[in-house]
């Protein structure tokens, strides 16, 4: 007779604009695990739609449970396990998005932040302010620095216990392979016989945008004509190349 297999836990981290809620939809659909929540639940969005202090104090009042707000500042390993919603069950997976396609992208849809943006070259040189369920510093000196930070704590979490450190274009490449070799090296079953892709944007803001579309868009990197030389410059000014390199990112210099 086999074995019942164990069915695992699977907690999703990752920046905004980083494909969190497409990988989220794709767990769900096609294996065997129990998902762990990383945003606040309709009951918390509906009657307090534009409230940054409800969906902290959510996270306050859970997140011992959940572990958190899917774009918080992952805690180191050891704080992670004391956490009582840890088990030895529990496959954390972690979304890496470039970093010069993610900034373009936080510079459109700046999610929970309430300042003026200005142009691109001023968002770049600004401070980025965090909300509480952030886990982080009151605010960053600027948004590279931020996803120097957040990606760093990827790489630890990886270090103390079971984690997958994926990137959205190896994603977008091939999502039915992503998960096939995910669930073979964590043991996980498929849910269903064949791979069941989303194919519509998982936000309702993104109108036409459809999975064809962000794959040409990332994968054929037409987001690279959008950044002059002078935000190059200040992006290179702080990212950290180390761990771009271990992300298997490359530097862009302006031409």
């Amino acid at each position: 007779m086999r074995e019942a297999s164990i069915r695992p836990t699977i907690k999703v981290y990752g920046e905004r604009n980083t494909g969190t809620n497409y990988l989220f939809q794709l767990f769900r659909r096609n294996l065997e695990a129990d998902l762990l929540r990383g945003v606040v639940p309709w009951y918390v969005r509906i009657p307090f739609p534009e409230s940054e202090l409800a969906r902290d104090s959510y996270f306050a009042l859970t997140s011992e449970r959940n572990l958190g707000w899917k774009h918080c500042l992952v805690p180191p390993p050891d704080a992670v396990r004391a956490m009582r919603g840890y088990r030895d069950t529990l496959l954390f997976v972690t979304l890496t998005k470039n970093p010069y396609s993610w900034l373009l992208s936080l510079y459109r849809h700046p999610h929970h932040h309430r300042r003026e943006l200005g142009t691109f070259q001023q968002f770049l040189n600004a401070s980025w302010p965090t909300v509480r369920r952030e886990n982080s510093v009151p605010e960053y000196p600027n948004p590279t620095i931020m996803w120097n930070e957040k990606n760093s704590a990827y790489l630890r979490l990886n270090g103390g216990m079971p984690t997958a450190n994926l990137r959205y274009e190896d994603l977008l490449a091939d999502p039915e392979q992503t998960l096939a070799r995910l669930a073979t090296r964590y043991s996980i079953d498929r849910s269903r016989p064949d791979f069941a892709n989303i194919i519509a944007s998982t936000k309702e803001r993104e109108g036409a945008k459809d999975f064809d579309y962000y794959r040409n868009y990332y994968l054929h990197e037409q987001w690279k004509t959008e950044l002059q030389a002078s935000a190059l410059h200040t992006i290179n000014k702080y990212l950290n190349f180390d761990l771009m390199n271990q992300f298997g990112y490359e530097k862009l210099e302006a031409v």
